[in-house]
């Protein structure tokens, strides 16, 4: 079995093919293609890499200097500032990213020119100069409306949309009381307030317009999130519940593990302040299972902590009630279409688990649904059914054992009244071959039906 070269290994092959004294142009371009990649580097050896990558880019662009070959000159400075604020030298990036977009101005295109100055704001805000990058996203957002005009394809829309999120971002650090570093575009400097408030939200709603989740999938999310920041901060908690929720449309615990425990934890938060401590409740619970303690110990210990917080407020309010209960009440308080998404995503989070843990807990839902009133347990219960008819045949086996488990710790007349409810919602739910798929499955763990 031959091993494969790696994209970093291959260019490093090929810049030591080029003389620099013979071609220096091309060997100062081959030298910036292997400093990209370098940055790119995600290995421990990471910080070696880009040491590495910055010398080869200063090397570059003494032989590409910028009377000679200005465009080429100043995407090397580029790359040279992406490095230096990557090794969190910020005010060698600041100077290298503003020589750039100045050689690039009135020669390049705008996409390129505003990304650039995307880069920069983000050095000067990183180094602590607010007002130099609320000034800089607003030039980054003026080149990149022209460039939207010109060609409106996917790159452009990303570009736009980082520059929007990047601008909303550094409104959202601003303090809460006044300071002479915090600016709007008027110039006036103040703090966090309604006018900061409604400047971050119009320029993430800006965002958004222009993008897609087809076109910049990590943007949208990313601006939805920060929309649901913002409104939090504004004292809009319900509307920040909706961002968070469409953060989390993006974000999904398959693609996106980290961001999605992170969108959960905010929209619990987001919860609290509205007072819905049960849906704060299923958030935080969400979140601290899937951060990993080893790596995210302190997200892991703050879910933790605003976990073990709501359920003592809840436990003053239903001093008997479970979490489960918590759960199922918050189930049966939702409409159809949101008891349906909840119900998909934490059945479908129960079996990324051990199937002895997952089988347990639903055990533990289904009881909690058992002590609702019979309309709101019949409403839980059907839409349980339809998750299940979603499941593969192993897991969905395990769903129903645990369904008949809670039936039977009920006393013999209620474990019968329980039963005949089970069954008229799969006669009534479920069609054709899919009931009879189900009632062969209830069959095999010794049901009988009632």
């Amino acid at each position: 079995m031959t091993g494969e070269i790696s994209p970093s290994a291959a260019l490093e092959a090929r810049l030591r093919s080029i003389s620099p004294a013979e071609s220096p142009d091309q060997w100062a371009l081959a030298a910036y293609r292997l400093a990209v990649a370098l940055g790119e580097d995600s290995s421990p050896d990471r910080e070696l890499s880009l040491h590495q990558a910055a010398q080869l880019l200063e090397r570059a662009a003494r032989l590409l200097d910028a009377q000679r070959a200005p465009i080429e000159h100043a995407r090397i400075l580029n790359a040279a500032g992406a490095t230096w604020r990557a090794l969190g030298n910020t005010s060698q990036a600041v100077e290298a990213f503003a020589a750039a977009a100045a050689l690039l101005s009135g020669r390049a295109r705008d996409g390129e020119i505003g990304s650039v100055l995307s880069n920069l704001g983000l050095a000067q805000l990183e180094r602590g100069d607010g007002v130099a990058a609320l000034k800089t996203f607003d030039d980054a957002l003026g080149v990149l409306r022209r460039a939207l005009t010109a060609s409106s394809g996917p790159q452009e829309k990303r570009a736009f949309a980082s520059a929007a999120l990047n601008r909303a971002q550094a409104l959202l650090a601003l303090p809460d009381a006044a300071l002479p570093d915090c600016v709007l575009r008027d110039g006036h400097a103040m703090g966090w307030g309604p006018d900061v408030s409604t400047a971050a939200i119009s320029t993430v709603e800006e965002g958004l317009a222009v993008s897609s989740i087809a076109d910049a999938p990590l943007q949208v999310g990313m601006l939805r999130h920060t929309l649901g920041l913002i409104r939090m901060r504004a004292d809009q908690p319900d509307a920040a519940r909706d961002d968070f929720t469409g953060a989390l449309a993006v974000f999904t615990r398959s693609s996106f593990p980290f961001q999605h425990a992170i969108a959960n934890f905010n929209r619990g938060r987001a919860s609290e302040q509205a007072g819905d401590l049960r849906g704060a409740l299923v958030d935080y619970e969400t979140a601290a299972q899937l951060f990993d303690p080893r790596l995210h110990r302190d997200q892991w210990h703050e879910a933790a902590t605003r976990l073990a917080n709501v359920e003592r407020q809840l436990m003053q309010t239903f001093p008997d009630a479970t979490r489960s209960d918590h759960i199922v009440g918050l189930l049966a308080d939702a409409n159809s279409a949101a008891r349906l998404a909840m119900l998909r995503e934490r059945i479908g989070q129960l079996w990324t688990r051990a199937p002895d843990v997952a089988r347990a807990e639903l055990r533990q839902l289904a009881q909690a649904a058992i002590r609702l009133s019979l309309d709101a347990r019949d409403e839980v219960l059907r839409t349980t059914i339809e998750v299940f008819m979603e499941l593969p045949d192993e897991v969905l086996r395990s769903g129903l054992q645990a369904q008949l488990d809670a039936h039977a710790a009920l006393p013999e007349t209620e474990r019968l009244a329980a039963d005949r409810r089970f069954d008229t919602a799969i006669q009534e739910l479920v069609m054709g071959p899919q009931r009879v798929r189900m009632r062969d499955i209830l069959y095999e763990t010794g049901w009988e039906r009632p």
